[in-house]
C-alpha cells in the first residue's frame, strides 16, 4: 500500500467514523429518555440524563479517536522486528530489576 492509498484509507476512515459517530449521538438524543428510565432508578434519572448528555456530546470525537488510534497501531505493528527486540528489551529489564525486588512488568 503506498502513502496516497493509505492517506486516502484514513481519511476515509476518520470521516465514515466521524459521520456515524454524529448519527449515533442524534439517535442517542432522541432516545435518550428511554435509554435512562429502562436502566435508571428516578432518584439517579437527572444525574443520569447528564452524564448521558456529556458522553453524547463527545461520542463523534471518541469515535474518530478509536480509528485514528487504530491506525497508530498499525503503524506501529507494521514493523515487527522492532517490536519482538523491544520486548525482549523489557523482559531483560524486568528480569534485572526484579532480582532484588518486585517491580512491575510495564
Amino acid at each position: 500500500m503506498n502513502e496516497d492509498e493509505a492517506d486516502k484509507t484514513l481519511t476515509f476512515g476518520a470521516c465514515a467514523s466521524f459521520i456515524s459517530g454524529i448519527i449515533l449521538t442524534l439517535m442517542g438524543f432522541i432516545f435518550l429518555d428511554a435509554l435512562i428510565n429502562s436502566m435508571a432508578t428516578p432518584t439517579i434519572f437527572p444525574y443520569a440524563k447528564i452524564y448521558a448528555t456529556y458522553i453524547l456530546v463527545s461520542g463523534p470525537v471518541l469515535a474518530v479517536s478509536c480509528v485514528l488510534n487504530n491506525a497508530c497501531i498499525r503503524l506501529r505493528m507494521t514493523n515487527m522486528k522492532s517490536l519482538q527486540i523491544d520486548r525482549k528489551i523489557r523482559i531483560l529489564r524486568h528480569l534485572t530489576l526484579t532480582r532484588d525486588r518486585m517491580v512491575p512488568l510495564f
